[in-house]
């Protein structure tokens, strides 16, 4: 251990000679800073060093490079100019040569050199075996990212972040920054490389990948997925190009089908891909019957695996576009009785079958909503039948319940809390609190 300490050591000489020579430190400061690094270097360097071992180490190296730059600015100010000026100087444009001249010789007196560096690099590498030591340590990662950050260094460490730690949050994290790069009018744009010869849209495959990374590993979640999806949407406006849309098409389509395939959201996002694809290929708002089938069978697939509180944005958008069309709008109220009988635990199942209802009462009349609603009424004489054989079973109670909720009123609901309650014979049979 001593000895890998002492060749640390020994290669910060050249750091220590450049600080003496420039005047930024004495000999007895750079003595107590080379008897401080060793202290540091100890530490890390025992069999189970602590989290705050880097850290400290690392605001040491931070203060002292602060000074340094301090010291060096203050040098650099009170530096006398050394060029002779020339008394009988009487043209301007001769003395601002001069004057530029004498600015040009400082500033190559005092050009970066090593100990400009070093302090940098040094913090870099203790961030580096900071995170090899705790690599699941997501607060260390972000100091580590946001240190590189201001010194652009960010890519590197964002490779090596998602290699260590392949997380979602980690790849949200890194898809984020890309975003700001590619996009940058919107609020979180980051000008790490918005420079005059910097091509945001040379840099698409780089976030592209990233997705695609999270994808391979497992780490892509419902919020990424859609994140995935919508960048090539946007990529279509930035570069004009229609053939993403149909990128955008098949990319949902494939996470849809595989294991997001109960992601509301997701499924969201991709009818209303689906709606835009065909109304841009038809050049038309209406849709022929041929694309209301495909439609149908997309929404016929998704409705009924996801639980009535996610999909209510889905169940309105479905219910407008085929709310003109009788067929298609009867076998949708047929799929929303059947989620809504089996539905639990959430109110939101009275926007939907209260959206129902106020459909058939704008397509049909006062009439037909009424008996949409009285088919409401059937269902509670299908769970009274069903309790009457099955009384004991506690889901079949809230299931009830919940339906009550969400469509009956307040007095229909606690009758069905007090039944439970006193059949089951447990205060807490429903595990809803009761209002």
């Amino acid at each position: 251990m001593a000895d890998a300490v002492q060749y640390r050591l020994e290669r910060m000489s050249d750091e220590l000679d450049d600080l003496e020579r420039r005047g930024l430190f004495t000999r007895a400061e750079l003595a107590e800073v080379v008897r401080r690094r060793r202290d540091f270097e100890f530490r890390l360097r025992r069999r189970s060093p602590f989290r705050s071992d880097f850290l400290d180490y690392i605001a040491y190296e931070l203060r002292l490079d602060a000074l340094r730059d301090l010291r060096k600015r203050a040098i650099i100010r009170a530096t006398p100019d050394t060029t002779d000026h020339d008394a009988d100087a009487t043209d301007n444009d001769s003395s601002k040569k001069k004057k530029k001249k004498r600015n040009k010789g400082k500033a190559n007196k005092w050009k970066k050199s090593v100990s400009d560096i070093a302090g940098v690099l040094r913090v870099l590498d203790i961030y580096r075996m900071a995170t090899v030591r705790y690599k699941g340590d997501l607060d260390l990662w972000f100091r580590y990212l946001e240190f590189c950050r201001d010194k652009r260094h960010v890519l590197v460490v964002y490779d090596e972040a998602v290699r260590r730690l392949p997380t979602s949050r980690m790849y949200s994290l890194y898809a984020k920054f890309w975003m700001g790069v590619l996009f940058a009018d919107t609020e979180d744009s980051i000008s790490l490389f918005h420079g005059g010869e910097f091509d945001a849209s040379g840099f698409t495959s780089c976030i592209l990948k990233v997705y695609q990374n999270a994808e391979s590993s497992g780490c892509l979640t419902e919020d990424l997925a859609c994140q995935y999806v919508s960048l090539y949407l946007r990529l279509g406006g930035l570069e004009e190009a229609p053939g993403r849309l149909e990128e955008a098409r098949n990319l949902a389509k494939k996470l849809c089908n595989g294991p997001l395939s109960h992601a509301a959201d997701l499924w969201n996002l991709r009818a209303s891909i689906e709606m835009k694809s065909l109304a841009t290929s038809t050049g038309s708002s209406s849709f022929s019957k041929e694309n209301l089938s495909s439609l149908f069978d997309l929404f016929n697939v998704a409705l009924p695996k996801l639980p009535i509180p996610e999909a209510e944005e889905l169940w309105h958008t479905a219910m407008k576009l085929f709310s003109h069309e009788k067929v298609y709008f009867e076998k949708l109220v047929k799929c929303a009785m059947l989620s809504l009988s089996s539905a639990g635990g959430s109110g939101c199942g009275a926007s939907v079958s209260s959206a129902v209802v106020g459909w058939i009462l704008q397509r049909d009349g006062i009439k037909q909503a009424r008996k949409m609603y009285k088919s409401l009424v059937n269902a509670r004489k299908l769970y009274d039948s069903a309790l009457d054989l099955y009384s004991q079973e506690r889901e079949l109670w809230r299931n009830y319940y919940s339906m009550e909720l969400k469509v009956g009123t307040s007095e229909t609901a606690n009758a069905i809390y007090w039944r439970a309650r006193k059949v089951l014979g447990d205060s807490s049979a429903l595990d809803i609190p009761h209002s």
